[in-house]
């Protein structure tokens, strides 16, 4: 797992030193080791940063140059079926210099170019520049595990692993995206593919970008989930699963389990236990502060059950204040969720792991949240007739208190009656009322999705004709794990030199999962994710399946109302803490009402206030 950086264009060998700029901004994810590439004709200059998992010798060395010198790859991943891969190869005739899979993945796209984007069952993001053809090919992973960001410069561009990387390089102005801001303040990220800063953006998951010499970028989508069905049986599925989490654990570096005692990473741990050579490390974050918060004693049971070696982390509210400030500076765009990946990646390195597998995407395929029926409910809610709902709309703003949740209904009433826009209200953080409230500059009336008017027609034309269980399965796939626990997980992970790996989305497992029917994802008899649970029922305690959903959630409440509140305090008190396109008597309406009421506001939205004004203050973007 590493960190990727370079230019391309005319004279691009003169931006040497923007690229290790770069590289020195990325240095955290990767310790082990880094490279520089600079074409022999001067189009192309390439970084790399290291953190070794599989061959572990110089023969990995990146950027890497094919044994004919025409392409060179600097590449950001785990390709999971590179040893098949590999043999194929092999058979054909091509020789292997290494053991790793950075030369399997560069022989792949040697031969094929970018057709062969679509055989890899891995999470990565890549740059492979062809020195033959003056061509650069960007490209991220079906689900967008790992990012990859990029700017236009002159006649080429400018790319890396983070943004803050480009801003280091300074070729990137540091202006503010306000689009961003207001799709970060709707749904607690920014959306992609706008970032925070203007001019940069996101390459789309499972999408390849193409730049030729004298020729504008060029964007190619080389992966679309699979709409047939393909009903399989319960054992089926779990050794499907079972198969994926053995491809996950091939390293060549201590690797353990995020195991927080709930379903997916129980069975998770359980899969690991079951196919690994050596005994098995599993982590748990506790918190003495709030035991009603921490999952110990579930995660701890499991774990002698299934005889791995289990490590607890206990984690105070001082803890949390006293590298609150660390935390919120490894953040590379504003984000509500990150800094929980932050805590639990920390303690896994200093547990001694490198690699961790991690419970993320099996609610997203197998229908484990709320929103797989909730947004039917939204739905049924539109159908009421339009002088029922004006007039319901009516009421709500006349008498209604300004909460979250009041206001929410009020978009419900207001959004168009189609199911992406029903989804989107159930993931927002501020509703279309707040919004305006904060940013009075955004005017306008009713309803306001946050996104711009290209990304909501690609979410309608991703669930197009489908179910809703189908569909909401995508957009929770595409949208709140795409755009935010993925992207989190990859940085805050890499923040402390960690690979966090996530076997539910191994392409073999996912493709098969998505293939169920649409039943599979809606809870039967109250259970949620029974498909998943009967896969693995007779592995793990029957009262395992019977727990309500808890994930890990930091005691973040608590702590905004004690340990953090003077941090909050003081942005609110402070006028220059806040920029002055927010309105500050809006501000302090939130965070008063927070501490009167805390339920009726959410702690989530004081919150995502103190992680943006630190961010821009922290980058100066202005």
């Amino acid at each position: 797992m590493c960190g990727i950086a370079g230019i391309v264009g005319n004279n691009s060998g003169e931006h040497r030193d923007a690229v290790v700029r770069m590289m020195a901004a990325l240095e955290h994810r990767g310790p082990d080791g880094n490279g520089l590439w600079i074409s022999p004709s001067g189009l192309c200059v390439l970084g790399h940063r290291r953190l070794a998992i599989l061959d572990l010798s110089e023969a990995a060395h990146q950027p890497m140059v094919s044994l004919d010198g025409r392409f060179v790859l600097s590449y950001n991943g785990e390709c999971y079926n590179f040893l098949e891969l590999r043999k194929q190869f092999e058979d054909r005739g091509a020789r292997f210099r290494s053991r790793g899979d950075t030369e399997v993945v560069l022989e792949a796209l040697a031969r094929d170019g970018a057709a062969a984007l679509e055989r890899f069952n891995a999470m990565f993001a890549l740059a492979l520049w062809d020195e033959q053809e003056k061509q650069l090919l960007l490209a991220r992973d079906r689900f967008g595990q790992k990012p990859l960001y990029w700017a236009p410069l002159g006649d080429g561009l400018v790319f890396a692993s983070e943004v803050r990387a480009l801003l280091a390089s300074g070729l990137v102005e540091r202006h503010i995206s306000k689009a961003a801001v207001v799709s970060f303040l709707s749904y607690g990220a920014v959306q992609g593919p706008e970032t925070i800063v203007a001019g940069v953006q996101l390459l789309p998951r499972a999408t390849s970008l193409i730049l030729r010499a004298g020729q504008a970028p060029r964007q190619s989508i080389y992966w679309r989930p699979s709409s047939s069905q393909r009903p399989v049986a319960a054992r089926d599925l779990r050794d499907a699963f079972v198969a994926a989490v053995k491809r996950h654990l091939v390293s060549d570096v201590p690797i353990g389990m995020f195991l927080s005692g709930g379903v997916d990473s129980s069975i998770i741990t359980a899969s690991a236990c079951s196919v690994a050579k050596g005994a098995v490390k599993s982590l748990t974050v506790v918190f003495p502060d709030q035991p009603h918060q921490s999952e110990e004693e579930h995660a701890r049971r499991i774990a002698q059950l299934m005889g791995a070696h289990h490590i607890e982390i206990p984690f105070t509210g001082r803890d949390m204040l006293s590298m609150l400030e660390n935390a919120l500076k490894q953040i590379d765009q504003p984000t509500i969720d990150a800094v929980n990946t932050y805590i639990v990646s920390r303690a896994a390195r200093q547990a001694g792991l490198t690699v961790a597998l991690s419970g993320v995407g099996g609610d997203e395929l197998f229908g484990g949240y709320a929103s797989f029926t909730e947004v039917q409910w939204g739905l049924r809610l539109r159908r009421l007739s339009a002088p029922v709902r004006v007039l319901l709309g009516r009421l709500l703003k006349r008498s209604a208190p300004i909460t979250v949740y009041w206001s929410k209904l009020l978009d419900v009433l207001e959004a168009p009656a189609r199911l992406v826009p029903v989804y989107l209200i159930r993931r927002k953080l501020f509703s279309s009322r707040w919004l305006r409230l904060l940013m009075p500059t955004v005017g306008g009336e009713g309803w306001l999705s946050g996104l711009d008017a290209e990304e909501e027609a690609a979410l309608e034309s991703l669930v197009e004709g489908q179910p809703s269980p189908d569909a909401v399965a995508h957009l929770e796939l595409k949208s709140y794990l795409g755009q935010t626990l993925l992207r989190d997980t990859d940085v805050m992970g890499m923040a402390c030199s960690l690979e966090i790996r996530a076997p539910f989305l191994d392409a073999e497992f996912a493709d098969l999962a998505l293939a169920q029917p649409p039943q599979a994802r809606l809870p039967r008899r109250g259970t949620r994710k029974w498909l998943l649970i009967e896969a693995f029922r007779g592995w793990l305690p029957e009262e395992n399946w019977c727990r309500p959903k808890q994930g890990f959630t930091l005691p973040f409440e608590s702590w905004l109302r004690s340990e953090l509140r003077q941090n909050i305090e003081e942005m609110v008190n402070s006028p220059q803490h806040v920029p002055e396109w927010l309105d500050t008597r809006a501000v302090r309406t939130l965070w008063e009402r927070f501490q009167s009421s805390p339920a009726s506001i959410g702690w989530s939205r004081p919150w995502a206030l103190l992680v943006l004004c630190h961010y821009l203050r922290q980058h100066k973007l202005t």
